[in-house]
């Protein structure tokens, strides 16, 4: 006896789930998180000062300028601390729906179980080479532009 639906069950799963209505809040969160990273990145990773500025990992303070200290600081209250519980919620929030999406269509547990490690396990080893690649290649690349423009 087989758990995973007849015809006539997938066609009802398949009509429930083509009429029903796609939620715009996750899509205008997760687009808010990309955002986030996009920032945070521009002062770290993508655009560094050129030389050793106070708050150089923020984007550095020129001239002692009072609009720069306050672009850290702001910067640092709703871009750097806010990613991460974001990203983290929203990744919780998809393996539940994928989780219950397969509970609808009767998955068996160990299959599930797979779907979910399979995707998840992908987007960890895409995380593993971006951190490699990102800022680790970013930081010795510019460590060598610095020693020899600078040094």
């Amino acid at each position: 006896m087989s758990v995973l639906p007849t015809q006539q069950g997938a066609k009802s799963v398949a009509s429930q789930s083509a009429s029903a209505t796609r939620l715009m809040a996750p899509d205008f969160a997760r687009g808010l998180t990309l955002l986030g990273i996009a920032m945070a990145n521009a002062t770290t990773a993508w655009l560094p000062p050129r030389a050793p500025l106070p708050g150089a990992s923020s984007g550095g303070i020129l001239n002692n300028s009072i609009w720069d200290k306050v672009t850290i600081v702001l910067e640092n209250m709703f871009v750097h601390v806010r990613g991460l519980p974001m990203f983290a919620t929203l990744m919780g929030y998809g393996v539940g729906m994928i989780a219950m999406s397969l509970y609808r269509k009767q998955y068996p547990i160990g299959k599930a179980r797979g779907v979910l490690a399979r995707r998840y396990g992908f987007l960890a080893l895409f995380g593993a080479l971006h951190m490699v690649f990102i800022f680790l290649v970013t930081s010795c690349f510019s460590t060598v532009v610095w020693v020899f423009c600078w040094g």
